[in-house]
C-alpha cells in the first residue's frame, strides 16, 4: 500500500511485492524439505532463499530509487546444491564419493 495518501502503487512496487511473496514461499518450502536457514548467503549476493534477504534498492539514472531488482527470482546456487546433496539417489554408486563430488 502507498505510504502517503494519494500515492499510487506503481507497477514496479507491485512487481517487487510479488517477488517478495515468491521468495518467502520458496523459503518456507525449503523448510518443509528440511533445509535450515543460511544466514551467510546474503554475503555472497543471492546464494540462497534460506537467508533473510533484504531488498536490493539502487538508483536509476535520474537519482530516483530503483526497486526493479528488489528480490531475486528463483532458487540460489546454494539452494540447488543443498537439494542435490539431500535428495539425490545414487543407486549402486559410492554414496560418500558422490556426496563429496557435490560439495567440490
Amino acid at each position: 500500500a502507498p505510504f502517503v495518501k494519494g500515492d499510487e502503487v506503481t507497477k514496479n512496487l507491485h512487481a517487487m511485492a510479488l517477488d517478495r511473496i515468491r521468495q518467502l514461499s520458496a523459503h518456507e518450502i525449503g523448510h518443509t524439505l528440511g533445509i535450515a536457514h543460511n544466514f551467510s548467503a546474503s554475503a555472497k549476493e543471492r546464494a540462497s532463499v534460506m537467508d533473510y534477504p533484504h531488498p536490493l534498492v539502487g538508483f536509476d539514472g535520474q537519482g530516483k530509487l530503483d526497486i526493479t531488482q528488489g528480490y531475486a527470482k528463483g532458487m540460489g546456487d546454494w539452494d540447488k546444491q543443498v537439494v542435490k546433496y539431500g535428495y539425490s539417489d545414487f543407486g549402486a554408486n559410492d554414496e560418500a564419493q558422490a556426496l563429496a563430488a557435490i560439495l567440490a
